[in-house]
């Protein structure tokens, strides 16, 4: 390295007089960037706690480096005998994170705390093998001048080959960390009795201790699926509705495709001696059947597609496309905008062709051109008389403002959503079957029919429908008429000796939740008294109307008696004994509304609520609705129902996503009731999340159960008679398989990742749950299921402890790691420690 001390001045002695001085003291880049370092090392050693702060940008021969820190994720375990070696270096001797679930540099040098220098651009590289040596040079100096005993990394070479270089270092041992990424080695190198040799000949210890070296093997079995296939976990439903003939009336729910792609069987022999395990290129003993550790992983898709989530993502669409402001039925194929579209697509064929159309080459369209849209709704009718799955709402949704579990609305709902889905750029079908079903409601109101599938119980009791008859008791000139019960408690009117009778009043009509919302906001606003009365005028002149027909001789104080009783100030003694309060008394409108009244019984009054007229609103709202208009209407039913269907699919797999569920359904109903569409975007998220997990569960649980039935069966005929408890029934091994794949499949990150984690087999190597597994994974023409396939990669880790540079050294731990795979080539890691003092 260069002497970074002043130099001696030059002086050029050309007069007596003048002179000239050269300084040399000017700092070099090198120089810069080591001071740099240093300054980071030492406010790093001093803050502790601010270990993780927002990385520092370092520069150098312009590549911009950037320092992370990487936390410990296990506890180090210490060796007496190597007392004179910092923290990190006694993670070299333990086999901790042999093959264990960390970062890369953690797997391949074993040290689980370090520190991180990354180009920050990846164009601009180490490329180079003198600067990565200037780079190396400068952390040497640096850590070694701060006393920085964390292992210190730099990345060189293209990023995708993640090549590593460092050192770790105190003031007795220095570490250096090595790698090299080789496409072909030679062929003894691809087994363990050849790598031994290399990791003997790297070491070049002048003491014979071969009988201390370590040994760490993983092979991993992958069964790969190769491209993309048609998922065996149906998008949609139709077992429940085999015979149907227009639509399937489920959400269309999971994965286009087969999510999984990979399926990884490890089997690992840890910290073994040298002389127990053998492999060369004649023979091995590297057989899973000699090893207890078994673990299991898998690879996702990143593209397949998810049912519910791709729906949603289709009506956002058309709420901020350009149709969103167009009337639904502009959209039919009849319209004489749109004369140019299909003129069969009245058929229920081109309206609810199957979701699967779009899913791979064995999609078949079985709905002949013959059926019609009015089989649709026959069909919801049928789907909601037959069900069997049940009809209440979770109770985690009951707080929802949707429509009812398998009403008509739930029904045509479903209809309209499978028509978006299926053709989300051709809106003449989902325009179409809403003009159907806009028709089908006027045809019954006009012809006074129920409209299928509004009914939710056989008996309806409806107040409505009774007709009251009053017998004359007494034959004086005005008959009482409209009376409905005594009023209780039983009480007199105030100037004839006659009981008050409650009479029978008008509704103002039927109201939604928002409707009763809306007019009880509106009476909040307003002040007490005159003004709340006039809002609902025409409701209080008719019960006073009713009031004077069913109480003949009646006054208004006996109006006011049961009408609002908190305005009759009364005696304890005699209810009839008392007056008005004052706001009554007061009130101007109440007695003039009352001299206004006449003696009219109920059906005798012209009616507060016209149906016929606010059923032709909504008639003709619902024609000229538009598409905006139309998707906010349905969004309440889609989220709710759409929620109800994850919870019924995942059942056997809720621990995933209990949580996540949990706040879905607040979410949900909290949108239905604010109706707030910046909510959708989110909800649309979490259900993806849910929806893709429940997937890759149905994937891995359908790949490892195929061979469940004749494992139990060849394992029960051949086992049973010898020792029949040690095998499960088929309930005990379906709840292993559940339980292994819910511990690969658990994750806390939001983002879910491609790669699963890694669980033991804790049953292996002879196990029920091991065996059926080993099953999945074997070699196709193998009928017995024992023969696994070729490891698709090797990897290797082989640990010494010997003194080293020469015989007189203090015991340094050496570690070695290699990868061999036929498409990630062959990648060697090396961690190896000198003595310093003793050299």
């Amino acid at each position: 390295m260069p002497e970074t001390g002043f130099a001696k001045p030059s002086v050029i002695e050309a007069d007596d007089d003048i002179f000239e001085i050269n300084d040399f003291t000017v700092v070099t880049e090198f120089e810069s960037f080591i001071a740099s370092l240093e300054v980071y090392f030492s406010e790093f050693s001093k803050n502790k706690e601010e270990r993780q702060q927002s990385p520092k940008i370092f520069s150098y021969k312009g590549v911009e480096f950037v320092f992370s820190y990487h936390s410990p994720s296990t506890d180090v375990d210490y060796l007496e005998n190597l007392k004179h070696l910092s923290n990190s270096a006694h993670e070299l001797a333990s086999a901790k994170l042999d093959f264990a679930e960390s970062p890369e540099i953690s797997r391949q040098f074993g040290v689980s705390e370090y520190l991180f220098l990354k180009p920050v651009h990846q164009n601009a590289t180490i490329n180079d093998e003198d600067m990565l040596n200037m780079v190396l040079s400068a952390l040497n100096i640096a850590t070694l001048n701060c006393d920085c005993e964390l292992p210190t990394f730099v990345q060189f070479g293209d990023d995708h080959r993640q090549l590593y270089a460092g050192v770790l270092q105190n003031r007795n041992a220095r570490t250096c960390f090595e790698d090299a990424h080789l496409q072909s080695v030679l062929y003894k190198h691809k087994y363990l009795d050849g790598i031994v040799e290399m990791f003997k000949e790297k070491i070049n210890t002048p003491l014979n201790l071969e009988h201390g070296i370590g040994i760490s093997v993983c092979l991993h079995y992958v069964h790969k699926k190769g491209s993309p296939t048609p998922s065996e976990v149906a998008i949609h439903d139709n077992d429940a509705n085999k015979n149907a003939k227009t639509c399937n009336h489920r959400y269309p729910f999971g994965a286009d495709l087969d999510p999984m792609s990979e399926f990884t069987l490890s089997v690992c022999w840890i910290n073994v001696k040298k002389s127990v395990l053998t492999e060369n290129e004649s023979y091995s003993d590297l057989e899973p059947s000699t090893s207890a550790k078994w673990f299991a992983s898998s690879t996702f898709h990143s593209d397949s597609k998810y049912g519910l989530s791709s729906m949603l993502s289709d009506v956002l669409d058309c709420v901020e496309g350009s149709c969103s402001d167009c009337t639904v039925f502009s959209f039919c194929s009849n319209n004489p905008f749109n004369a140019s579209l299909d003129p069969s697509a009245n058929s229920a064929a081109s309206i609810l062709t199957p979701l699967t159309h779009s899913f791979g080459p064995t999609a078949v369209n079985f709905l002949p051109a013959s059926v019609k849209n009015e089989e649709v709704f026959e069909e919801c009718v049928q789907s909601w008389q037959t069900e069997t799955s049940p009809d209440e709402t979770p109770a985690e949704l009951n707080s929802c403002k949707s429509a009812p579990t398998r009403s008509i609305t739930c029904q045509v709902t479903v209809c309209l959503m499978e028509t978006l889905v299926q053709s989300p750029r051709e809106l003449n079908k989902f325009g179409s079957l809403w003009r159907k079903f806009c028709t089908i409601m006027r045809e019954c109101w006009e012809s006074n029919l129920d409209l299928p599938g509004a009914m939710f119980k056989e008996n309806n009791y409806i107040s409505a429908d009774e007709e009251f008859f009053d017998a004359k008791e007494s034959f004086e000139e005005y008959t009482a008429k409209g009376r409905h019960q005594p009023l209780s408690p039983k009480t007199y009117l105030l100037n004839v000796n006659v009981e008050i009778y409650v009479p029978l009043t008008q509704d103002r009509g039927p109201m939604t939740e928002d409707m009763i919302d809306e007019h009880t906001s509106f009476l909040t606003s307003l002040e007490e008294g005159e003004e709340r009365a006039r809002a609902q005028s025409d409701s209080l002149l008719s019960d006073m109307c009713a009031f004077k027909a069913a109480n003949p001789g009646c006054v208004f104080e006996d109006f006011v008696r049961w009408h609002s009783p908190r305005d009759w100030v009364c005696n304890e003694d005699d209810d009839r004994k008392g007056h008005l309060s004052e706001r009554m008394d007061s009130s101007g409108f109440w007695k003039s509304s009352w001299d206004s009244a006449r003696p009219i019984p109920v059906f005798g009054q012209s009616r507060l609520f016209n149906e016929v007229k606010t059923a032709e609103q909504i008639l003709q709202t619902f024609d000229s609705i538009k598409m905006r208009q139309l998707i906010d209407l349905l969004l309440p039913v889609v989220l709710t129902e759409s929620t109800v269907t994850l919870m019924r699919k995942g059942e056997i797999c809720k621990s995933l996503f209990e949580d996540d569920l949990s706040q879905l359904c607040r979410k949900v109903s909290r949108f239905t009731r604010y109706l707030n569409t910046e909510d959708v975007y989110e909800i649309r998220t979490d259900i993806e999340r849910i929806e893709t997990m429940i997937a890759r569960f149905s994937s891995l649980k359908s790949f490892l159960s195929k061979h469940e039935q004749s494992y139990l069966s060849n394992e029960m005929n051949s086992e049973r008679e010898i020792n029949a408890e040690n095998w499960p029934i088929a309930e005990q091994l379906d709840q292993m398989l559940n339980t292994l794949i819910c511990g690969m499949l658990r994750t806390s990150s939001k983002d879910l990742p491609r790669h699963s984690k890694r669980i033991r087999i804790d049953d292996a190597p002879r196990g029920p749950l091991a065996i059926a597994i080993q099953k999945s994974i074997c070699l196709p023409l193998d009928s017995s299921g024992t023969l696994l396939p070729k490891p698709s990669r090797k990897e290797y880790i082989l640990r010494w402890i010997t003194p080293r540079p020469g015989p007189d050294s203090r015991v340094m731990p050496q570690r070695m790691y290699v990868s061999a795979s036929e498409d990630d080539g062959y990648r060697f890691c090396g961690s190896f420690s000198s003595d310093l003092t003793f050299s």
